[in-house]
């Protein structure tokens, strides 16, 4: 897991779904961004670089800097 990022403001973005992953994925570019779903599979997905929904590619993914993590 990556460590905090200095002097950037932390966003966490609950729900990884059609919209929620993208904005994510956009955030994590400007902001230490967390990523937060219920579905411990979906994080799971995530983490192995596919997005069922299509929305972002396996590149863009490995090359966020966003965190993920499940809550249940």
């Amino acid at each position: 897991m990556r460590g905090l990022m200095p002097n950037r403001p932390t966003v966490i973005v609950i729900g990884l779904g059609y919209v929620g992953l993208p904005l994510a994925v956009a955030l994590a570019k400007r902001f230490d961004c967390w990523g937060l779903d219920i579905d411990p599979g979906r994080i799971a997905e995530l983490e192995r670089g596919r997005d069922r929904t299509g929305e972002i590619s396996a590149d863009a993914l490995a090359a966020s800097t966003l965190r993920l993590q499940h809550d249940a």
